[in-house]
């Protein structure tokens, strides 16, 4: 009797369950007769449409759609977010323990590499580690059998000089540690930290010959596909920091020789010239180093473009960004660099070199102009400059006076001449083109007589710009080597150091910092206006000096920038003549 009785019981409640509400129960549990959902659902009749709304209301929530919760959704995203951090945090080097990480590192010019050990759990922030013949000795728990091969390889080669603080990579046995440290996946670009070099394939290359910044001719390899840098090792590697990898690359011909002419040092003209009689006896299928290459090479003498290039880079191995990921979140931040383009050759700032070599591997020899290029990076931070046109000969001089209205301004073009008024290489208030043509060929003559080791490059052509109630200024940026950069003004023109009237201020600055660094200069009094001579727009003036500022900030390598003379009135401001030097700096 009692399974009886809990059987029929279960059954009640099955049916129960099963039992789903009409839609007469509905309508009549919301107000609605019967009848009148009969109405409704069989025609309508003399229905108001409140009536029908809500019947077709209780018929919607008998059977409501399916939708899914704020709370629901918000879970789901919690638990997406959990998951990528978690697979993150596997794909990453094993966290438990600290390892040794390889970090490939090199000079500016990229023909010099070595290896800085560092000793952590991330390379981010893994600490640097010299301690490889005690390593040898005794092992540490951190390093494994791998890295212990590879150490062994290091100190063997521990004599070969990069100039960098880290252990060179010797012709012996610098090929076998970077296959080792590829293949542990542990090593890394000084550059990005982020990601590791991974192990190549075996690329085929030719040997060439390349001008350097000096004019000596350098033996080079380029790869197919290529790759931005060679690591001269026997065999020699390439290092793709585009794609990530790095391998050994198959050059043809006799590898003993191949390994010699990376040791030579730049050779001169008369040394080239040995080396291709030596080449030609003992390798004849190397190409040979050319006797006058740097008058060979393709002259790229076109107008200047500055342009700003965005990049983005990875705070791990830039000191100045180490924080931003705890600061403002995210590794990669965007910067806009400054590049100035010559037809097809683009060349940074801080770079000197008169011959450049373009990506597809040909080396061109550049006219640059360094008054151009000081005034270009003023004008890209928004500081009015006067228009300048560039001539090469005396003729083009004439020539060129056509884009501007009489009188002209001709000046001297030579990265080796710094105050050319001193030297005769400024006429003022030319009255027509000819007379600009007379004074660009005198130049010509006395100066190339009286410094014969300078390199003309040419002549500036300016529209003479005349404002007779103009205060000549001075503004610049100077280094201090305890403090870093400084910006300066104050009043300018032939005598600014005799007249010695300067205020500093440390960047970045702000507009009442610009103001207060103003008022500290002596000429601040005449450019508040006396007699007939009306006030000048020291607005503008304070607005050169934050650009200053912001320039200083976007280009931490320029080491001097002088803009004399500045010239201020009531109608603003205009530079008509700036020099820049720049220096190369070091990622921390």
């Amino acid at each position: 009797m009692l399974v009886l009785r809990y059987v029929r019981n279960l059954m009640t409640i099955e049916n129960t369950a099963a039992k789903q509400p009409t839609i007469y129960d509905v309508a009549v549990a919301a107000g609605v007769s019967k009848s009148l959902v009969s109405l409704v659902l069989n025609g309508g009749g003399n229905v108001s449409a409140a009536k029908k709304e809500a019947v077709l209301k209780a018929i919607e929530e008998r059977n409501p759609k399916e939708h899914v919760s704020g709370s629901a959704l918000s879970w789901l995203d919690d638990l997406r977010r959990v998951s990528v951090a978690v697979a993150k945090k596997k794909a990453r080097p094993a966290s438990a323990r600290q390892q040794l990480f390889y970090i490939l590192k090199w000079t500016a010019d990229k023909r010099q590499f070595g290896i800085e050990i560092r000793k952590g759990k991330y390379p981010e922030n893994a600490e640097e580690w010299w301690k490889v013949d005690r390593a040898l000795i005794t092992p540490p728990q951190f390093v494994n059998e791998e890295d212990l091969g590879i150490l062994r390889l290091i100190w063997a080669d521990r004599t070969h000089e990069t100039g960098l603080r880290a252990f060179g990579l010797g012709p012996k046995n610098g090929a076998e540690i970077l296959q080792r440290m590829a293949a542990s996946h542990r090593l890394y670009p000084e550059d990005d930290l982020g990601l590791p070099l991974n192990a190549g394939p075996t690329r085929p290359a030719s040997i060439g010959w390349q001008v350097d910044g000096m004019g000596f001719q350098r033996p080079h390899l380029k790869p197919e596909p290529s790759a931005e840098m060679i690591i001269a090792v026997a065999p020699p590697w390439y290092v793709d920091l585009a794609e990530g990898e790095a391998g050994p690359l198959d050059v043809t011909g006799n590898p003993d020789v191949i390994n010699r002419l990376f040791s030579l040092p730049p050779l001169s003209a008369m040394e080239a010239a040995l080396v291709a009689e030596a080449l030609s006896e003992l390798a004849p299928d190397l190409p040979l180093p050319g006797s006058d290459a740097g008058a060979r090479l393709r002259l790229v003498n076109s107008p200047l473009l500055p342009i700003l290039q965005l990049e983005t880079l990875h705070t791990h191995g830039h000191r100045a960004w180490r924080g931003y990921p705890q600061n403002f979140g995210g590794g990669p931040f965007d910067v806009a660099k400054v590049v100035f383009r010559y037809g097809d050759a683009e060349v940074r700032p801080e770079e000197k070199s008169e011959f450049i070599t373009l990506p597809e591997g040909e080396t061109i020899r550049l006219a640059r102009r360094p008054d151009d290029e000081a005034k270009a990076l003023l004008a890209l931070f928004g500081v009015p400059v006067v228009p300048t046109v560039t001539a090469a000969t005396p003729a083009e001089v004439e020539a060129a006076c056509a884009a501007f209205a009489a009188p002209y301004a001709v000046k001297i073009v030579s990265p080796d001449l710094t105050h050319k008024s001193d030297i005769g290489g400024v006429a003022l208030g030319l009255a027509d083109a000819a007379a600009a043509r007379c004074a660009a060929q005198s130049m010509l003559d006395k100066i190339g007589a009286a410094h014969p080791q300078a390199r003309l490059q040419g002549f500036s052509v300016q529209p003479m710009i005349r404002r007779k109630q103009a205060h000549e200024l001075f503004a610049g940026i100077a280094h201090d080597p305890a403090f870093g950069p400084l910006l300066m003004v104050g009043a300018g023109g032939t005598a600014v150091e005799v007249l010695a009237d300067r205020a500093m201020r440390l960047p970045p600055i702000g507009p009442q910092d610009a103001a207060a660094m103003l008022a500290q200069t002596r000429i601040s009094r005449l450019l508040n206006g006396y007699r007939d001579v009306p006030a000048a727009d020291t607005g503008a003036i304070c607005e050169v000096l934050m650009a200053l500022s912001a320039l200083i900030g976007a280009l931490p390598q320029v080491a001097e920038l002088d803009v004399n003379p500045l010239l201020a009135d009531s109608a603003g401001v205009i530079a008509l003549d700036a020099r820049v030097v720049l220096a190369p700096i070091e990622a921390g």
